[in-house]
C-alpha cells in the first residue's frame, strides 16, 4: 500500500518536472537566459519534491519504517531517472551526449541534484518532521 501511494506521488513528480522544463524552455528561458532558467527549474523542482514529500509523509502519519523510507527514495530516484532518460532520448530523439550533459556538474548543470533530492527527501524530510514534533 505504501509503495503504491509512493508511486502515485512519483507520477505527480514526473508530470511536474516535464512542465517545469517546458516552462523553462518556452517561458522564462528566453527572458532569463538558458543557464539561469536551468537553475530556476532545478530549484523549483527540488522545492516541489520537498513539499510533496512533506505532504506524503504527513498523510502516512508515521505508518512506515526507516527502511521503507529509503526504499521509497531509491524507487523515486531510479524510476524517475529511467523515465526521464527514456523520454529525452527515445521520445524527443535527443542524443545520449546531450541528455547526459544535463546531469554533469562539471558543465554547470544542476539537474543531478533532482535525483539526489528524490533519493534523500523521504528520510531527510521525515527526520526534519521528527525534530520539529519531538524536540
Amino acid at each position: 500500500m505504501i509503495y503504491l501511494a509512493a508511486l502515485a506521488v512519483l507520477v505527480v513528480y514526473i508530470i511536474f518536472a516535464f512542465n517545469i522544463r517546458f516552462l523553462g524552455r518556452e517561458y522564462y528561458g528566453p527572458r532569463l537566459g538558458t543557464w539561469v532558467a536551468h537553475w530556476v527549474g532545478v530549484a523549483i523542482q527540488i522545492a516541489f519534491v520537498i513539499v510533496m514529500t512533506y505532504l506524503f509523509l504527513n498523510w502516512l502519519r508515521g505508518a512506515h519504517t526507516r527502511a521503507e523510507l529509503w526504499t521509497i527514495g531509491v524507487m523515486w530516484a531510479v524510476l524517475a531517472e529511467a523515465w526521464e532518460l527514456f523520454a529525452f532520448h527515445w521520445v524527443q530523439r535527443r542524443p545520449w551526449a546531450d541528455v547526459l550533459a544535463e546531469y554533469n556538474p562539471l558543465t554547470g548543470h544542476g539537474w543531478w541534484l533532482v535525483p539526489l533530492t528524490y533519493l534523500l527527501a523521504p528520510v531527510l524530510v521525515y527526520d526534519w518532521l521528527l525534530a520539529l514534533l519531538c524536540p
